[in-house]
């Protein structure tokens, strides 16, 4: 248990380094705070993060609400089953995959 433990914060510290470099950081710098997400997925304007990640078959580790050129984004850090990171960027009010 305890060695599980342990690789499992290695690898959150490691993935909290790199993860953010998958995203668009442009967008991240614009992110809404956890009331403006709240109050965006209450009044119907954008998808729930579940809905976006309904279909990804890693783990997810990180979802973001954030603006973009295209509208809100939601940009999602996934962990897929290889071990690889990977960034999503998804047009929050369609679900389309932008990148």
């Amino acid at each position: 248990m305890k060695c599980t433990a342990t690789l499992s914060l290695a690898i959150v510290l490691v993935l909290s380094h790199w993860a953010p470099l998958r995203v668009d950081r442009a967008a991240a710098q614009s992110c809404l705070t956890g009331h403006e997400l709240r109050e965006a997925v209450r009044s119907g304007s954008v998808l729930r993060p579940a809905q976006v990640t309904s279909g990804m078959t890693g783990q997810v580790l990180q979802v973001q609400l954030c603006h973009s050129g295209q509208g809100l984004v939601w940009q999602v850090t996934e962990l897929g089953s290889n071990g690889q990171v990977i960034g999503h960027v998804i047009d929050a009010r369609t679900g389309q995959r932008l990148r």
